[in-house]
């Protein structure tokens, strides 16, 4: 049995068969439907996996469960796009969606469709400029994960403080202030 190392870290997005797509549409499904049903324990765990484990929702099999799921999608895509790729693929969405998100649902859509685009992004680049195709796509990943938040329309844009508001005393000049001060003559009783 020959190895190609090059194709084991790199993978070969262009040279998928039918039956690899096929292959990936029937894992991809059943990964689908594999979260579907994990969503709820794996949300209460990472909250408190005690209080997770009191409601019944079981945690540690839903932990043992969502580390195969993963481990069978690293599979099936470690031929198609390589080992340090699929890392990519796994990371870079989520965390570049995770600032923009405002609850755990939007950020698992979120990564979802940043995926897609920068995969879809990548191939085109790389068709458009003939360069290979797993680190272009890679490319469009950390180009959506280094994107700036937008930025405030012009008329939210923040108001420079006055100088009077500059030049308010922290809590420690005014320990200091105080200590200056003589204190007030006591009058005779």
């Amino acid at each position: 049995m020959r190895l190609d190392l090059h194709s084991l870290l790199f993978g070969d997005i262009l040279a998928v068969s039918r039956e690899d797509i096929a292959v990936i549409w029937g894992g991809g499904a059943l990964a689908l439907g594999v979260l579907w049903r994990l969503w709820r324990p794996l949300l209460a765990a990472t909250v408190d996996a005690d209080l997770a484990s009191v409601a019944g929702l079981r945690p540690e099999r839903a932990r043992l469960l969502f580390g195969l799921l993963v481990a069978v999608i690293i599979a099936i895509a470690i031929k198609i796009v390589g080992i340090l790729l699929i890392v990519a693929l796994l990371v870079i969405p989520a965390a570049a969606v995770r600032r923009f998100a405002p609850s755990p649902e939007w950020m698992a859509a979120g990564a979802a469709l940043a995926g897609v685009v920068s995969a879809v992004g990548g191939l085109y680049a790389s068709a458009t400029w003939d360069t290979p195709s797993g680190p272009s796509i890679r490319r469009g990943n950390a180009g959506a994960l280094h994107r700036d938040p937008p930025s405030p329309p012009a008329g939210d844009a923040p108001q420079p403080l006055s100088p009077s508001a500059r030049r308010r005393p922290g809590p420690l000049s005014r320990r200091r202030r105080c200590r200056r001060r003589s204190p007030p003559a006591r009058s005779a009783p």
